[in-house]
């Protein structure tokens, strides 16, 4: 019985994804074009000392992570990508079969259940690493947010380092100008159109998010944004109760 409920779950939560999956893509732009267009008022809330120091330490842990050690944690990406197939498999009621990470030659997570787009693309729209430490920020003493706050940052910049060598401008080599956008089965999947909607707009909201975070202004941070989101809502059934 419970087998049965969960395989109907799991069906369930796959229509609904395949759904939603257009409408989330627009949603995150949406969300992107708000916060951009009351950019003054969230960088009024911020301390701009803070923000630049974090910023500093943001693109040299970017530039250190990309030019010199990559290329040393392979195995750590493919595992942290494999984590993140992982946890979106369970979350949306797949059942783990297998998961495998080396060094060199990719990895894989098997699965019984139904595919998704959201199990697909995970692993280019949620830092695992840099959730994890958020975790241990949130529940660990004051005396240790000022190391983790750094760590933080750091793990962020790896993730988007890893992003961007998986899905953007082919910079391999180390090489910063050379042109082209790498292939990649999961973003085969779920479609390159699709990916290049959600990708940059889902991890620039991680970024803006993290700012607020760590200097203690999250709830400022959802708040603008729900009360953003609902006036559009609100302007979109004005304009289509017109229209009727």
């Amino acid at each position: 019985m419970f087998y049965r409920i969960k395989k109907i779950v799991t069906v369930l939560i796959a229509a609904l994804l395949f759904i939603v999956k257009w409408p989330f893509a627009f949603l995150l732009l949406l969300t992107d074009y708000m916060v951009f267009s009351h950019l003054s008022s969230f960088l009024k809330a911020l301390n701009k000392q803070v923000l630049l120091k974090d910023a500093i330490v943001f693109f040299v842990s970017f530039f250190i992570y990309r030019t010199l050690l990559q290329k040393r944690m392979k195995f750590w990406e493919t595992l942290f990508h494999e984590l993140a197939h992982l946890i979106f498999g369970v979350l949306t009621f797949n059942r783990i079969t297998n998961i495998n990470a080396s060094d060199g030659e990719g990895g894989v997570v098997r699965y019984q259940g139904y595919p998704n787009w959201l199990l697909t693309i995970a692993p280019y729209v949620f830092p695992v690493l840099t959730f994890l430490l958020l975790i241990l920020y949130i529940f660990s003493k004051s005396i240790y947010h000022s190391t983790l706050h750094y760590l933080i940052i750091c793990s962020f910049a790896m993730y988007v380092a890893q992003v961007i060598k998986e899905f953007g401008p082919n910079w391999g080599n180390a090489s910063w100008f050379s042109i082209g956008v790498k292939t990649d089965a999961d973003l085969e999947r779920v479609g390159h159109l699709f990916a290049i909607f959600v990708l940059p707009a889902a991890n620039f909201l991680w970024g803006f998010f993290l700012v607020f975070f760590l200097q203690g202004k999250s709830n400022f941070f959802f708040s603008i944004v729900k009360g953003c989101l609902i006036n559009y809502l609100l302007t979109f059934l004005e304009f289509f109760k017109h229209l009727i």
